[in-house]
């Protein structure tokens, strides 16, 4: 239990760079190697990747998060099956364009 409080704990500057990644996507992809270009447009599909990267990153952190305190096998085979169905639509969506 002290483990799942201390990971929970630890998560949390993720989740919230994670947000931040989310609403800011162009601040987030220059964090640290804004010094080397001077103006960088990033396109469309560039941007809607790195956003499906961060909601599936956060998607991951909750099921961690989840089953830290509520294991149950059951529950992860429906949560991976739901979870590669939103993969796959989400992506196919994004790769439509």
């Amino acid at each position: 239990m002290a483990l799942a409080i201390i990971v929970t704990i630890l998560m949390i500057p993720v989740i919230g760079y994670s947000l931040w990644a989310y609403f800011n996507p162009e601040d987030s992809m220059l964090l640290f190697k804004r010094w080397k270009y001077e103006d960088v447009e990033f396109s469309e599909l560039a941007i809607d990747l790195h956003k499906f990267g961060v909601v599936v990153g956060m998607i991951l952190i909750s099921f961690i998060i989840f089953n830290l305190y509520y294991f149950s096998p059951l529950l992860n085979v429906i949560f991976i099956a739901c979870y590669c169905i939103f993969v796959g639509l989400k992506l196919s969506r994004i790769l439509s364009k």
